[in-house]
């Protein structure tokens, strides 16, 4: 006899999610077991092997100011850092 365990971990960001299928559609904690926890962590970044460290991406509207918006991050990064967030 053989058997065959399948599991499926899904990250779902709000509440209330409704899935749609072609015969009806549900909300998820209808068809499933939900546990609302932490972000889940998707990676690490280290610097020289050494250490891990904090990366980010930074978006700008067209049209925008790319100096502003530098100056702005570096800002931003430095109160992070001045209160230990980072």
């Amino acid at each position: 006899m053989e058997s065959e365990v399948r599991t499926t971990s899904v990250v779902i960001l709000g509440r209330d999610y409704k899935i749609r299928t072609t015969e009806s559609e549900e909300f998820v904690r209808d068809v499933a077991e939900v546990h609302i926890g932490h972000a889940v962590r998707h990676g690490a970044v280290v610097l020289n092997g050494e250490r891990e460290i904090v990366t980010g991406t930074v978006l700008m509207i067209r049209g925008g100011n790319a100096r502003q918006v530098v100056e702005a991050v570096k800002a931003k990064v430095d109160d992070l850092q001045q209160n230990h967030v980072l």
